[in-house]
């Protein structure tokens, strides 16, 4: 049959499955991969003792019920069997242990079936598709059960041994059927459909057998141990011990279940869940330079956090131009005009440090046309500026720079030449005479000794004016 020849070697037994996978392995198999699936490297899964009937059963599955989540659920249900004696609350309590049995085995069948055996579900934590599962479930196997006494009526007591037989094989085949639904109609459809319960039975085979029979001397050595104590421990000593055995039952019935359908899990419907690799953890992303932290703030129009920045960019980098022009650029953009003023300054000093008087009269235009009164760090490059801006064709930009020059620096070693200067520009550039014979005489009042006063005197006489 399909479930007990392996999926490489066809002419060999499978003794194995894959549970990730889902095939079924042989010996030549594992020999070749050092115990391990050919195709994920995962350690396969024994299939049950007795390939055929998969009876007695694997000892794995026998002892799942008592670890972790299940053995406490066997716990809690043996301390909840006593209630089972009160007149009213006995009912739900003994419903509430039923649904929380039920609830639990559907999500250890599904895990099992699909491959991921080791997970282990908390009966804790409702899940509302499996809760729909455990309703449909009650209500088939309620359907069966009827079926079943009425056969009994029918036939008599000789048809009781096929028919308990018959109810064991249904309960994994109907829990299988089921297990796959997710709206509570299309669930009690399908655990009613004996079409459908056939076809789990045969695609599964014989193991299916051996575990209904399994299943049924487990009910019948609880059934019996309940016989043998009646009378002798009281009732609330029998429904502690007669729960616990209950529920092992069902929670060994599901795994059972889903152990039987994981070597077909594909033909059942229950699709293979790998469990991912962990992703790699990605790399520590490098703390960002402070070039592009101040990209990333201009970008954001975060200003002045961008202008500290960029200072100290400056600071570390005194002669880069490139920096000094993100700078000014930035400082430009902002609403705020005094350290714009500021920054000009310090960017003029740089220009001029650096030969670049073209651009250090842009740079001063623009600050003059934000503040008159602006002048330059030094005195002195006032009057390279006036120079420059003339050389340039810009007579009336270098009169701003030099305007009050001698109000702001009365003793400065320049006046004297400003004044001169300021004198031929009116006169060559702009034909304002009278202007510039008044400039003239203030050069001559204020400082008659100075060699700029004797280069005054002859413009003066040119002019026909004599001091």
């Amino acid at each position: 049959m399909r479930s007990t020849h392996c999926s490489t070697h066809p002419g060999q037994a499978a003794g194995w499955f894959c549970a990730a996978c889902g095939v079924r392995l042989c010996e030549r198999c594992l020999e070749k991969t050092g115990r391990r699936c050919p195709r994920c490297q995962q350690p396969p899964e024994r299939l049950g003792q007795g390939a055929d009937w998969n009876f007695p059963p694997d000892p794995g599955t026998a002892l799942y019920p008592l670890r972790g989540w299940a053995l406490a659920l066997l716990a809690a249900s043996g301390i909840l069997g006593p209630a089972l004696a009160l007149p009213v609350l006995g009912i739900f309590v003994g419903l509430a242990v039923t649904v929380a049995v039920l609830h639990f085995g559907f999500q250890v069948l599904d895990r099992t079936a699909r491959g991921n055996p080791a997970d282990a579900p908390s009966f804790l934590q409702p899940h509302g598709p499996t809760l729909v599962r455990v309703v449909a479930l009650l209500g088939a196997l309620m359907a069966h059960g009827a079926l079943g006494v009425a056969s009994l009526v029918a036939a008599g007591p000789l048809a009781l041994p096929p028919w308990a037989l018959a109810w064991a094989v249904l309960l994994p085949a109907t829990a299988l059927v089921i297990g796959r639904e997710e709206g509570l109609f299309a669930a009690m459809q399908a655990g009613l459909n004996p079409l459908r319960l056939a076809a789990v039975i045969r695609t599964i085979g014989r193991p299916i057998l051996g575990t209904g029979l399994t299943l049924l001397l487990l009910a019948g050595a609880t059934g019996l141990a309940v016989v043998l104590l009646m009378g002798r421990i009281p009732l609330w000593g029998l429904l502690a011990l007669a729960t616990p055995l209950a529920t092992y039952t069902l929670v060994f019935a599901f795994r059972a279940a889903g152990e039987l359908a994981a070597p077909h899990h594909r033909e059942l419907g229950y699709v293979t869940r790998q469990r991912p690799k962990p992703p790699a953890r990605p790399p520590k992303k490098p703390e960002p330079s402070r070039r592009e932290r101040i990209t990333e703030l201009v970008r954001e129009e975060r200003l002045a956090e961008a202008t500290e920045l960029l200072r100290a960019e400056v600071a570390d980098h005194p002669t880069d131009l490139n920096r000094w022009e993100q700078l000014y650029e930035v400082l430009r953009a902002r609403e705020d005009n005094k350290p714009f003023l500021a920054g000009s300054r310090a960017f003029l000093t740089t220009l001029l440090g650096a030969g670049q008087e073209a651009r250090a009269l842009e740079v001063a235009q623009d600050a003059l046309n934000v503040d008159e009164e602006f002048r330059p760090a030094r005195p002195e490059q006032i009057r390279r500026l006036a120079l420059a801006a003339r050389r340039a064709g810009r007579p009336r930009l270098a009169l701003r720079l030099m305007n009050r020059f001698s109000h702001h620096h009365p003793d400065h070693s320049d006046t004297p030449l400003v004044f001169l200067l300021s004198a031929r520009i009116l006169r060559e550039d702009f034909r304002q005479t009278e202007q510039a014979r008044q400039t003239l005489d203030h050069l001559l009042r204020l400082f008659p000794d100075h060699p700029a006063s004797a280069e005054a005197r002859k413009i003066l006489a040119d002019l026909g004016e004599t001091s």
